[in-house]
Protein backbone atom coordinates (compact mmCIF):
# COMPACT_ATOMS: atom_id res chain seq x y z
CA UNK A 1 0.00 0.00 0.00
CA UNK A 2 3.03 2.46 0.90
CA UNK A 3 4.68 1.80 -1.98
CA UNK A 4 1.49 2.31 -4.19
CA UNK A 5 0.88 5.31 -2.64
CA UNK A 6 4.23 6.90 -3.13
CA UNK A 7 4.04 5.80 -7.10
CA UNK A 8 1.40 7.46 -7.16
CA UNK A 9 2.76 10.43 -5.89
CA UNK A 10 5.54 10.32 -8.51
CA UNK A 11 3.06 9.39 -11.45
CA UNK A 12 1.14 12.65 -10.21
CA UNK A 13 3.99 15.03 -9.91
CA UNK A 14 5.87 14.12 -13.53
CA UNK A 15 3.33 12.42 -15.68
CA UNK A 16 -0.23 13.66 -14.19
CA UNK A 17 0.89 17.18 -14.76
CA UNK A 18 2.49 17.12 -18.30
CA UNK A 19 -1.45 15.31 -19.17
CA UNK A 20 -2.71 18.14 -17.95
CA UNK A 21 -0.53 20.90 -19.20
CA UNK A 22 -1.48 18.60 -22.87
CA UNK A 23 -5.30 18.56 -21.96
CA UNK A 24 -5.30 22.76 -21.44
CA UNK A 25 -2.97 23.35 -24.45
CA UNK A 26 -5.56 21.36 -26.70
CA UNK A 27 -8.33 23.57 -24.93
CA UNK A 28 -6.79 26.97 -25.55
CA UNK A 29 -5.90 25.38 -29.19
CA UNK A 30 -2.38 26.15 -27.87
CA UNK A 31 0.03 23.50 -29.87
CA UNK A 32 3.00 24.70 -28.58
CA UNK A 33 2.40 24.16 -25.45
CA UNK A 34 0.94 20.93 -26.20
CA UNK A 35 4.71 20.23 -27.75
CA UNK A 36 6.15 21.36 -24.64
CA UNK A 37 4.30 18.85 -22.49
CA UNK A 38 6.05 16.22 -24.57
CA UNK A 39 9.12 17.47 -24.68
CA UNK A 40 9.07 18.46 -20.68
CA UNK A 41 7.87 14.86 -19.99
CA UNK A 42 10.64 12.96 -22.26
CA UNK A 43 13.43 14.99 -20.15
CA UNK A 44 12.23 12.92 -17.02
CA UNK A 45 11.99 9.89 -18.58
CA UNK A 46 15.57 8.64 -17.22
CA UNK A 47 15.52 4.93 -17.43
CA UNK A 48 15.15 3.33 -20.74
CA UNK A 49 12.27 0.69 -19.84
CA UNK A 50 10.63 3.93 -18.74
CA UNK A 51 11.36 5.65 -21.59
CA UNK A 52 10.04 2.72 -23.85
CA UNK A 53 7.11 2.13 -22.16
CA UNK A 54 5.88 6.16 -22.47
CA UNK A 55 6.39 5.86 -26.11
CA UNK A 56 4.96 2.69 -26.55
CA UNK A 57 1.86 3.38 -24.79
CA UNK A 58 1.97 6.82 -26.37
CA UNK A 59 2.33 5.02 -29.67
CA UNK A 60 -0.56 2.71 -29.40
CA UNK A 61 -2.82 5.15 -28.11
CA UNK A 62 -1.74 7.47 -31.05
CA UNK A 63 -2.84 4.41 -33.48
CA UNK A 64 -5.96 3.97 -31.75
CA UNK A 65 -7.12 7.16 -31.91
CA UNK A 66 -6.64 7.73 -35.20
CA UNK A 67 -8.95 4.67 -35.32
CA UNK A 68 -11.48 6.61 -33.17
CA UNK A 69 -11.22 10.29 -33.89
CA UNK A 70 -11.74 11.95 -37.68
CA UNK A 71 -8.21 12.09 -39.10
CA UNK A 72 -7.58 15.92 -39.23
CA UNK A 73 -8.05 15.89 -35.21
CA UNK A 74 -5.08 13.23 -34.59
CA UNK A 75 -3.20 13.76 -37.31
CA UNK A 76 -1.44 17.29 -36.17
CA UNK A 77 -0.01 14.49 -33.39
CA UNK A 78 0.97 12.13 -36.10
CA UNK A 79 2.35 14.65 -37.91
CA UNK A 80 4.79 16.34 -35.12
CA UNK A 81 6.18 12.68 -33.97
CA UNK A 82 7.12 12.00 -37.90
CA UNK A 83 9.18 15.51 -38.78
CA UNK A 84 10.96 14.49 -35.07
CA UNK A 85 8.74 17.38 -32.98
CA UNK A 86 8.15 15.29 -30.32
CA UNK A 87 8.48 11.66 -29.41
CA UNK A 88 5.11 11.18 -28.38
CA UNK A 89 4.81 9.86 -24.77
CA UNK A 90 1.71 8.68 -23.02
CA UNK A 91 0.50 10.93 -20.38
CA UNK A 92 0.62 13.84 -23.03
CA UNK A 93 -0.92 11.89 -25.80
CA UNK A 94 -4.10 11.17 -22.95
CA UNK A 95 -4.54 14.76 -22.28
CA UNK A 96 -4.58 15.49 -26.00
CA UNK A 97 -7.19 12.13 -26.42
CA UNK A 98 -9.59 13.44 -23.39
CA UNK A 99 -9.30 17.31 -24.52
CA UNK A 100 -10.59 15.90 -27.92
CA UNK A 101 -13.39 13.39 -26.45
CA UNK A 102 -14.87 16.20 -24.16
CA UNK A 103 -13.30 14.64 -21.01
CA UNK A 104 -12.41 16.62 -18.11
CA UNK A 105 -9.48 16.93 -16.70
CA UNK A 106 -10.24 15.76 -13.66
CA UNK A 107 -11.51 12.34 -15.22
CA UNK A 108 -8.02 12.17 -17.18
CA UNK A 109 -5.89 12.87 -13.71
CA UNK A 110 -7.74 10.18 -12.54
CA UNK A 111 -7.70 7.51 -15.03
CA UNK A 112 -3.65 7.95 -15.41
CA UNK A 113 -3.49 7.54 -12.02
CA UNK A 114 -5.08 4.21 -12.23
CA UNK A 115 -3.54 3.07 -15.10
CA UNK A 116 -0.38 3.24 -13.17
CA UNK A 117 -1.78 1.97 -10.04
CA UNK A 118 -3.17 -1.40 -11.78
CA UNK A 119 -0.13 -1.96 -13.52
CA UNK A 120 1.79 -2.25 -9.96
CA UNK A 121 -1.33 -4.46 -8.34
CA UNK A 122 -1.03 -6.82 -11.55
CA UNK A 123 2.45 -7.13 -10.71
CA UNK A 124 2.09 -7.37 -6.91
CA UNK A 125 -0.47 -10.49 -8.01
CA UNK A 126 2.13 -12.68 -9.86
CA UNK A 127 5.49 -11.43 -7.65
CA UNK A 128 3.68 -11.69 -4.41
CA UNK A 129 1.67 -13.48 -1.68
CA UNK A 130 -1.67 -11.12 -2.53
CA UNK A 131 -4.86 -11.90 -3.64
CA UNK A 132 -6.75 -9.87 -6.10
CA UNK A 133 -9.46 -8.77 -3.09
CA UNK A 134 -6.15 -7.20 -1.49
CA UNK A 135 -5.43 -5.07 -4.47
CA UNK A 136 -8.97 -4.43 -4.82
CA UNK A 137 -8.69 -2.77 -1.18
CA UNK A 138 -5.15 -1.16 -2.37
CA UNK A 139 -7.02 0.44 -5.77
CA UNK A 140 -10.52 1.70 -3.59
CA UNK A 141 -8.35 3.47 -0.67
CA UNK A 142 -5.87 5.00 -3.60
CA UNK A 143 -9.24 6.74 -4.90
CA UNK A 144 -9.05 9.19 -1.85
CA UNK A 145 -5.62 10.14 -2.29
CA UNK A 146 -5.91 10.45 -6.02
CA UNK A 147 -8.48 13.42 -5.41
CA UNK A 148 -6.38 15.12 -2.84
CA UNK A 149 -3.12 15.03 -5.47
CA UNK A 150 -5.28 16.16 -8.30
CA UNK A 151 -6.16 19.73 -5.50
CA UNK A 152 -2.72 19.85 -4.61
CA UNK A 153 -1.46 19.46 -8.45
CA UNK A 154 -3.62 20.54 -10.74
CA UNK A 155 -2.64 24.55 -10.45
CA UNK A 156 1.53 23.05 -11.56
CA UNK A 157 2.28 24.86 -14.74
CA UNK A 158 4.45 22.43 -16.93
CA UNK A 159 7.51 24.40 -15.55
CA UNK A 160 6.69 22.96 -12.17
CA UNK A 161 6.41 19.04 -13.26
CA UNK A 162 8.77 17.27 -10.93
CA UNK A 163 9.83 13.61 -9.90
CA UNK A 164 11.89 12.19 -7.31
CA UNK A 165 12.61 8.95 -6.83
CA UNK A 166 16.35 7.81 -6.26
CA UNK A 167 15.23 4.49 -5.06
CA UNK A 168 13.29 3.72 -7.52
CA UNK A 169 15.17 5.02 -10.20
CA UNK A 170 18.24 2.75 -8.74
CA UNK A 171 16.01 -0.09 -8.61
CA UNK A 172 14.94 0.72 -11.84
CA UNK A 173 18.40 0.28 -13.34
CA UNK A 174 19.45 -2.49 -11.90
CA UNK A 175 16.17 -4.26 -13.21
CA UNK A 176 17.49 -3.35 -16.81
CA UNK A 177 20.83 -4.32 -16.51
CA UNK A 178 19.90 -7.54 -14.06
CA UNK A 179 20.66 -11.23 -15.86
CA UNK A 180 16.52 -12.21 -15.66
CA UNK A 181 13.41 -10.64 -16.66
CA UNK A 182 10.47 -11.25 -14.65
CA UNK A 183 7.90 -10.43 -17.02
Amino acid sequence: GAYLLATARQVATCDGVAALAAHRAILRRDWRAFLAADRRIGLFKTGDENRRMSLRMGHKLGQLARHILPQKEIDPWSEAVKRGEIEGHHAPMQGLLFALTGESEERLFASLLYGAATQITGAALRLMRIDHFATQRLLYALGEEVARLYEELSPLEIEEMHLFGPEREILASMHEAGPQRMF
